[in-house]
């Protein structure tokens, strides 16, 4: 059986968690999560790569060493996935927070901008 290093899972496990936090896919995932990987992760993981191994190449390294990732502990793995998405997700609302803050600063009025556009400095 193939075996990837601790730093390669943490490395494949960021990586996953920032695609589906980039991609606003965490809304679809805990559900799926929730009412069937949860029970059935290591099956459904054992079909997928049935049926996905042989395209596994055309992803390079990163695919196979997922596969890898995910077969030797589904369940684990996902949800160390989860937790890290939960926790770049709270980054990710912070980050809007402080960003909305900034937003909310009072901006001077339109006159004193349209001065500013056509004074000579």
């Amino acid at each position: 059986m193939w075996k990837i290093t601790p730093e390669r899972e943490n490395e494949l496990i960021e990586k996953a968690a920032k695609y589906i936090v980039d991609n606003d896919l965490a809304g679809v995932m805990y559900p799926l999560y929730d009412y069937g990987l949860k029970y059935f992760g290591y099956s459904v993981t054992q079909v997928g790569l049935f049926f996905l191994f042989p395209y596994l190449p055309i992803f390079g390294s990163i695919g196979t060493d997922f596969a890898i990732l995910m077969e030797t502990d589904a369940k684990g793995n996902l949800e160390r996935i989860i937790d890290r998405v939960k926790e770049l997700e709270e980054k990710k609302r912070e980050e809007a927070a402080k960003g909305a803050a900034e937003k909310a600063k009072p901006r001077e009025s339109f006159l004193k901008r349209l001065k500013n556009l056509f004074s000579k400095k």
